[in-house]
């Protein structure tokens, strides 16, 4: 079996010989320090990276994006698995593009605006999250402006130039394709044009506007996909909420059925006709009051389980055997040295065997992380994924097979 073969098989809870071995990401001031530490430095663009809260991409679930800085040192030290790859299709910013410009800039900031036409203020050097400042959507009628001029579902819009290329190279690969470069879901895109505060506010005082905007939002993807499925098999896809923090979710579980389930439904049931049959959400923090929705939905797995937010995968894998799961472990073990990762381990490495689970850090691995922890951590991950899948296969394939 190849990559593609393994993560296909593990994610329909089928027999499969060997778990994908992945890691989601890494701040850049992480890799930094490792390579002080003793990881092998291979990759000038991640040693010149100056912002030490930049985003490194990993190899799993959430990565795969296109114009993304990826990493490989931590993945050929470790010999993990060949990434995800997603499909170079625009479904997520305006097109044509808002001009990224810096519109003011000091020794200690920068005020910049993004292709997507959003204003950010990010501190030098890059620490983490901006703090954000301005969307380019402020009402109903800038929406319908927004939606005429720059958000249309027309593919000669959204692909690279080498299109036909990339379609023969998707054709031969040993490496799970995800649909669409960050589709992004039906709280999380409305939250990229309008801002947080606009849509929980317009979601109370404007419903109207909110069912409209995300039922356009589904014929979007419909119609987009369509095209794109006409050239490409994928073998899964991943939508981006981010709609969930410590505490819970950020709208309730029935602001989610009135808005969100109907396009959420008419979306997927596109894609399975289309034979895609595994169907991932990534939300941070505690989204357990949304599982069941999401499962009505007919979503099929969910990233990545934030520890700290109470997503603890071998609770919710007893409360929901078939849902399947990536990441998981918690960083805070990590950086806590190797007894609390023993423990950290020994609780979720399990929940892999029978399948369904990916286990990885629940998100970016922060630079609090030593190099060494990170060794014992991702060694004893990996010898304990060869004893489990040595005795899930064994038991689930069958005498003779």
């Amino acid at each position: 079996m190849n990559t593609r073969d393994r993560f296909l098989a593990t994610m329909r809870l089928e027999p499969c010989p060997r778990t994908p071995r992945w890691e989601l990401g890494y701040w850049s001031a992480t890799i930094q320090r490792w390579y002080a530490e003793g990881l092998p430095a291979s990759q000038q663009a991640i040693r010149d990276r100056e912002g030490p809260g930049d985003w490194v991409s990993g190899n799993g679930i959430g990565a795969g994006l296109h114009d993304e800085i990826r990493d490989a040192d931590v993945a050929e030290y470790f010999g993990l698995d060949r990434p995800v790859v997603r499909v170079e299709v625009n479904d997520y910013l305006p097109a044509p593009e808002y001009a990224s410009a810096v519109l003011d800039e000091t020794d200690c900031y920068a005020i910049v605006q993004s292709a997507a036409g959003v204003i950010y203020k990010e501190l030098k050097p890059v620490q983490g999250m901006p703090h954000w400042l301005d969307y380019p959507v402020h009402n109903r009628a800038e929406w319908e402006r927004f939606r005429a001029e720059r958000f249309r579902p027309d593919l000669a819009e959204r692909v690279p130039q080498n299109w036909s290329d990339l379609i023969e190279l998707y054709k031969v690969r040993d490496y799970p394709l995800a649909l669409g470069s960050s589709m992004v879901g039906f709280f999380g895109m409305p939250r990229q044009i309008l801002g947080l505060e606009l849509l929980l506010t317009s979601l109370c005082e404007a419903p109207g506007w909110m069912h409209e905007m995300m039922d356009y939002l589904a014929d979007f993807y419909v119609s987009l996909y369509d095209q794109v499925l006409c050239d490409v098999q994928v073998d899964f896809a991943a939508l981006w909420e981010d709609m969930c923090y410590v505490a819970g979710p950020l709208i309730s579980p029935r602001m989610f059925a009135e808005f969100m389930l109907p396009p959420y439904k008419k979306l997927v049931g596109f894609l399975r006709d289309h034979g895609i049959d595994i169907i991932f959400v990534d939300t941070d923090g505690d989204a357990r009051q949304l599982i069941p929705l999401f499962l009505e939905a007919g979503v099929t797995a969910m990233y990545p389980f934030e520890a700290n937010s109470t997503m603890d995968v071998g609770a919710i894998r007893k409360q929901y055997p078939k849902l399947g799961m990536a990441g998981g472990i918690d960083k805070k073990a990590l950086a806590a040295g190797k007894a609390a990762i023993d423990r950290e381990l020994d609780l979720k490495v399990p929940v892999a065997l029978g399948g369904g689970y990916i286990p990885y850090v629940d998100h970016a691995t922060p630079p609090d992380v030593p190099w060494e922890n990170f060794c014992y951590y991702r060694r004893k991950l990996d010898a304990m994924l060869d004893e489990y899948d040595e005795e899930n296969w064994e038991a689930r394939k069958g005498p003779g097979k």
